[in-house]
């Protein structure tokens, strides 16, 4: 029986997304801020429920404050980054 000629490289479907630095980070990126700003629009929903100055109400405050922390902490390093976020994607 003949030998059959292998392919020199790999056939990829074309669903298969495709593997870089830059899109791993731009997609984990997305999905962190995505994450933030639900957590910031359910978050800031809940501080009416509280009495102002309680401490639950002191809670929400607190919490609104670190996720605005997170959210400038993720833009900082896409602003530093533009080897890795390039503009327009």
């Amino acid at each position: 029986m003949a030998e059959v000629d292998k392919p020199t490289e790999e056939v990829k479907p074309a669903w298969v997304k495709p593997f870089t630095l830059s899109y791993v980070l731009r997609l984990t990126m997305r999905n962190m801020q995505k994450s933030i700003n639900i957590s910031i629009s359910e978050t800031s929903a809940r501080l009416p429920e509280f009495e102002p100055g309680s401490a639950k109400w002191l809670e929400v405050l607190s919490t609104l404050n670190a996720l605005h922390t997170l959210k400038k902490v993720l833009d900082d390093f896409v602003k530093n980054n533009p080897q890795i976020f390039p503009k327009g994607k």
